[in-house]
């Protein structure tokens, strides 16, 4: 029997947020008694946006957009390096220059980060989109893995 989202909230009796975990409070479908859900969270700042993130032990699917886009992106880098110009690059792969551009940061990712994109082990809020609109986006993989990666 599958439960609708609704249904589950009808059962919440109380959420908290206190420091370094989120403790959620629900009655018991068939019983009088009660159930106490807790979970470690972090917030993550993003401009004026402030999100908070459940730290879970499992690991998700890798991305499949992401894995094409960084091999896309190294894939470039190999052609830009053997002497193929970007404008040559983007006509052959039937996109513009300045998609080329904005991506081509996606083939120089560190092992930490490719590693964690093929182990589904990234952070939920890093999708190929979050990752394409960073801007200033670091080539020291430190950085890259200070930024992505905590």
């Amino acid at each position: 029997m599958e439960v609708s989202d609704k249904q589950l909230l009808d059962h919440v009796l109380r959420v908290q947020i206190p420091e370094a975990h989120l403790e959620l409070t629900m009655a018991a479908p068939f019983d009088q008694a009660t159930l106490m859900i807790t979970a470690p969270y972090t917030f993550r700042r993003r401009g004026v946006e402030t999100r908070l993130l459940l730290q879970t032990s499992t690991e998700r699917d890798p991305d499949p957009v992401l894995a094409k886009r960084i091999l896309r992106a190294m894939n470039w880098v190999d052609q830009i390096k053997s002497g193929v110009l970007a404008s040559e690059v983007a006509a052959h792969e039937s996109v513009s220059s300045e998609y080329i551009s904005h991506n081509l940061h996606f083939g120089f990712l560190s092992p930490q980060i490719l590693d964690a994109v093929l182990t589904g082990r990234l952070p939920p809020h890093l999708s190929t989109k979050a990752i394409t609109r960073m801007r200033g986006f670091p080539t020291e993989w430190s950085a890259q893995n200070e930024l992505l990666l905590r």
